[in-house]
């Protein structure tokens, strides 16, 4: 009647519903959960590439290697007190925020240069900011 989805439509809804069952999974701590996740991120991808927003689309790799890094490590069943909490000083968030904002700016006028990126500034912000997170939570 409506004739066919869009491939970015389809993409959109598996990737959705992969992302859903990833968090659920992890929700319940079932090691089940990354490939849904690396799925749902990988195919995120494709969507934020046909709209152009290719820190984003970068963003999103990392975290589907981020991602197999996770499987590996649960799928090991590594020790909960070998991932200890660390407490950064101000001056770390302060030296990270400066840092993060540097590649941000730079990232972000590489793309306006030299891509057809859509917000290729504001992209970079959300892009690089995203990064801390994961990287503040690798062992040390």
């Amino acid at each position: 009647m409506y004739g066919e989805l869009p491939t970015a439509t389809v993409v959109e809804i598996l990737a959705t519903l992969a992302s859903l069952l990833y968090i659920v999974l992890l929700i319940r701590e079932k090691v089940a959960c990354w490939p849904f996740g690396i799925v749902g991120s990988l195919l995120s991808i494709y969507l934020f590439i046909d709209v152009r927003l290719y820190s984003e689309a970068f963003l999103y790799l990392f975290y589907a290697v981020m991602g197999v890094w996770g499987w590996m490590r649960w799928h090991s069943r590594v020790q909960s007190d070998s991932n200890p909490v660390i407490r950064w000083r101000c001056e770390n968030h302060l030296r990270a925020i400066a840092i993060a904002s540097m590649l941000a700016l730079g990232l972000g006028y590489s793309m306006q240069i030299y891509s057809d990126a859509e917000r290729p500034v504001f992209d970079a912000f959300t892009t690089i900011f995203s990064f801390l997170g994961p990287i503040w939570k690798l062992p040390r």
